[in-house]
Parts: C-alpha cells; structure tokens; sequence
C-alpha cells in the first residue's frame, strides 16, 4: 500500500514475485516488494511468423569516385575505370548491392584499353552503373562534361559483357581504328537466348567514330550488340546523342537482340559500308532482331534513316527523318513509320550542326516540336535534365526544346500557345 501505481508492476503480465525464505537484510526494500521479470514468451504463430517473414531491409549502395584529384577513389583514364570495375565484381544479387563509379571532369579520361564490364551476378535491382557527378554532367553538348576519349587504335571503347549493367551522363569520342570492326559502347553480355537482363544508357554524347574509309568491310558503330547468335542482348537507350559516325549510329547484332530505342538523336553516319551495314542512323541488323524506336530523330546518312525489320514485334513511330515514309520505315516487310515526320530538311532544326561545333538541341520552329508521344510512364527529362513536356506534347529527338515566353503569350497572368490557354508549370 502506499506504492505509486507508475513503478508498481505486480500487475504487469511477466513480472513474478521473488520468493526469499530467509530475511537476509540485503535490500532497503521489503521483501514481499521484490520482483523479477520474466521475459515474454511468444505465441508459436508469432515464432513462425518471425521465421517466414524477414525485416525488409534497404539495399546496400556502394558509391567510387573515379578522376584524377587528389582524394579519388580511383584514378581517371582506362585503368582506373577498370580497376574500379574489378573491385566490385561479385555477386551482388547475394550481397544486396548496388555499385556506381562516378566520373569526375578532373581531366579528360583517355582510354587506352577496352574498358570491360563482366564476372559480376546482376539482376534489375542488383546492378552497377558507371555515371557523372551531377555537378559534372554535360548540358547535351560535347565538351561540356565528362569526356571519355579514345588514345587512339582501340577497338571498343565499354565492352558490356555483364547483364544489368548502366551507363550514363557522359560523352565517348574518337573510338575506331581502321583495322576492326569498332563500337564505343560494345553490348556483348554472354548471356543464353532467353534469359532476363537489359542495359541501360541514359544521355551519353557519342561522336567522332569513323575512320575515314568509305565502302570498306572494317565498320564503325556508336552504340551496338554483337553478332554471336547464342547470346540475347537486351538495352534500353534513351535521351542519347550520337553523331559523325561511320556505319550505323544504333544497331541491334543478331536474331535475338532486342533494343528499345526513344528519343534520341543520331546524325551523319558516313560509311556506307559493305553490304546493308553502313550508313544507317537506327539500324536492326539483323531481319529477326527487334528494333522498338519511338520519339527519336535520325538524319544525314547514306542510306536509310531507319531500317526496322521484325515487323510482328517491332515498333517505329514518332520519329523524324529526313529521308521520305518508306526510307524512314525501310524493311522488306513493309512496316510504315506511325506519326513520322518525313522528307524533313536538316535546316531549321538544331542549333548547329556545322563541323566541330554540334549542337543538337532544338530550335524554334522545328518540325520535332510537340510531335512526340507520351512516353511519361517511363522518363520524363531530357538530354540535359529539362522536364518533358514543356509544350503541348512530348518533342521528338534528345532535346526537348524549352519554351520561352513572349508578350503576345502571356495576358492577364495567363499563358497562351498557339492561341490556346495552358496550364503553368514551375
């Protein structure tokens, strides 16, 4: 009695009352006021819970930095990307990882070895990502980011022998030799027809990869799969620039490649190569594999803009080019080219594309304005991280123009497009 109910646990299930036999004197507290505490036990449904259900726990995120200033993780040029990727090898869908090397503009990365991605166990969770800093992007322009440059006589520039392997924000140039068949980012993942896996590359600039030699049987490919008929390569290339190259800017390998390819821009392949492989912006090399483009600009080559041709599984629609329909959409089975903008001059359409001052974003006017589709379930930048849509509709190609406002568009706090009143965005 007397005892405050706040310290009084006697009632407390799991408290018991300690039964002392002799009265030894060892406590100020009375003896019929001393008690143990049994912990609880818990139920056998709790206990089988507890075993079938783990706590949900955070993947690990293992973050390198990669550049030539004092205090980087690892060296800038090939040898550093490299033996960052050696050091995080391993099976990182076991481990719970994700692993990203992030480039510093430090200096330019001079690449003087085939930079290799592969030994490592991967799912779509569980992946690796070469990236920039985002103070260190590129604003879609070369020159104005991360550069990775050939020394010159390599072959590939990334070879991705790995599933689930990302690439992103950062320009790749001068990657060919005039003795092999080159590519700056070389998908060759050994991976068994049928099994899961994609690449991803997001806003890189890839230019400058042609050899000078026309109608040889030596190619030069910016972004490409291999030919090995017993892999499957998978990629996924969005908001990328790929420009004064040779052969093919984007080209699938063999029959069971399957790439997705949305707003991006390629211009002047310049190779027309041996062959149908040469001189091609968007090319499925093969007539089995699947070429899925939507939203993206293909212009200035020898032959044929884009040429899809699985025609059951392919998709070709909002895109540009200049050639005509049937050379925008050129297969032999016929696919036309759904929602194109066709036989468009290349006037009038970017900011430059003179000779060693490209600049492929949009200008006013241009026929890529507000003639794409919808492709907000997936992404919603651009080549330089502007928001999509800024008018009426999604634009067509890496850039999507950003508007600006005129007296005539805005009224009484409102703003107008074409006449037609919009919503604000900020």
């Amino acid at each position: 009695k007397g005892f405050s109910p706040v310290i009084d646990a006697r009632s407390k299930k799991g408290v018991i009352k300690e039964k002392i036999k002799e009265d030894l004197l060892t406590s100020v507290i009375p003896k019929n006021r001393v008690y143990a505490y049994d912990p609880f036990k818990k139920s056998l449904l709790a206990k089988l819970w507890q075993k079938l259900v783990r706590p949900v726990q955070a993947v690990t995120i293992g973050s390198s930095s990669i550049g030539s200033a004092t205090g980087r993780d690892y060296a800038g040029g090939s040898t550093g990307i490299q033996a960052w990727e050696n050091a995080i090898d391993g099976n990182l869908v076991t481990a719970d990882r994700i692993e990203r090397g992030i480039l510093y503009k430090d200096s330019t990365f001079t690449i003087s070895a085939t930079v290799a991605f592969g030994g490592s166990t991967l799912d779509s969770t569980h992946y690796i990502e070469l990236t920039s800093a985002p103070s260190d992007r590129h604003d879609g322009k070369a020159g104005t980011g991360v550069i990775l440059a050939s020394a010159g006589g390599v072959q590939h520039g990334i070879d991705v022998d790995d599933t689930d392997i990302r690439l992103s924000w950062f320009e790749m140039t001068g990657f060919f030799n005039g003795a092999s068949t080159t590519r700056s980012v070389f998908i060759s993942y050994a991976t068994a027809s049928g099994s899961t896996g994609r690449i991803y590359v997001d806003n890189l600039i890839v230019h400058d990869f042609y050899d000078g030699e026309n109608a040889d049987t030596v190619g030069d490919f910016g972004i490409a799969s291999s030919t090995t008929t017993t892999t499957q390569d998978e990629a996924t290339i969005r908001n990328t620039i790929v420009y004064d190259g040779g052969n093919v800017g984007i080209s699938t390998g063999d029959a069971t490649d399957d790439f997705t390819v949305q707003n991006v821009t390629v211009f002047a392949m310049q190779d027309s190569g041996s062959g149908s492989d040469g001189g091609v912006g968007i090319y499925a090399r093969n007539s089995s594999s699947i070429m899925r483009a939507q939203n993206s600009i293909a212009m200035n080559t020898l032959r044929d803009d884009i040429l899809v041709r699985d025609v059951a599984n392919a998709v070709n629609s909002f895109n540009m080019c200049e050639d005509n329909a049937a050379d925008c959409a050129a297969t032999s089975a016929g696919l036309t080219c759904s929602n194109c903008q066709t036989n468009k001059s290349t006037t009038g359409q970017f900011v430059s594309t003179t000779a060693g001052s490209e600049d492929f974003h949009l200008v006013s006017g241009s026929n890529a304005i507000n003639n794409g589709t919808d492709l907000s379930a997936n992404f919603t930048n651009d080549i330089d991280d502007g928001i999509r849509p800024q008018g009426t509709a999604w634009d067509i190609g890496a850039d999507e123009f950003q508007m600006s406002l005129v007296d005539v568009e805005m009224r009484h706090g409102k703003y107008f497009l074409n006449n037609v009143e919009q919503a604000f965005r900020f």
